[in-house]
């Protein structure tokens, strides 16, 4: 992954952009980041960084999900990946120009 990649997982009919792009150096510097302190839930972060290091974005709505219950969230299931064109097609209608 040497590009930017933003993979979105849908809830409901929302897409849900990261808070960044998920290149290979945001990977490492979250992996050195989380190793290096104390965090909750360090472990199951752990996990998912070393897939998305891989590229492995296949669990990526589970990923969510179970973040999203350790964390007592109520509001904001995941329900789907996008798909590629769904993601393209997303950006393209939300992209800022300066």
């Amino acid at each position: 992954m040497t590009g930017k990649k933003r993979k979105r997982i849908k809830i409901g009919d929302v897409y849900v952009i990261p808070p960044m792009p998920l290149t290979d150096a945001t990977v490492n510097r979250l992996i050195n980041l989380i190793k290096h302190n104390h965090y909750i839930f360090a472990k199951e972060f752990l996990v998912i960084l070393y897939c998305y290091q891989k590229h492995d974005y296949s669990h990526a709505v589970q990923d969510h999900n179970d973040m999203w219950n350790l964390q007592g969230g109520n509001e904001g299931e995941a329900t789907s990946l996008a798909t590629p064109h769904e993601e393209q097609a997303n950006i393209d209608r939300n992209v800022i120009v300066k």
